[in-house]
């Protein structure tokens, strides 16, 4: 199988790059360590979600933009050195 990674509002950060199912990490045979911080680093991305007003969602900075995509570099490099293959990701 081939991973997606990338945020989506309320969806899960994982996809089927195949099939484009949406993935709970949870059920992705993960190490422990690499799920936590997948879903930590989605939840950065949902909590900035408005339910009232999507139009204006979005990190607080730049700062925490830039942030939010390193991690995301980080990660795509840790499923990589899990030995998972990834799709290009759009971060």
């Amino acid at each position: 199988m081939r991973l997606r990674l990338g945020s989506s509002w309320q969806c899960w950060p994982l996809w089927d790059d195949e099939t484009v199912e949406n993935l709970d990490p949870r059920a992705v045979s993960l190490p422990a360590e690499l799920m936590v911080r997948i879903l930590q680093w989605d939840d950065a991305f949902q909590e900035i979600f408005d339910d009232d007003d999507p139009l204006h969602s979005g990190f607080p900075s730049g700062e925490a933009e830039a942030e939010w995509r390193r991690e995301g570099r980080v990660i795509a490099d840790a499923l990589l050195a899990a030995g998972f293959e990834l799709a290009p990701h759009q971060f």
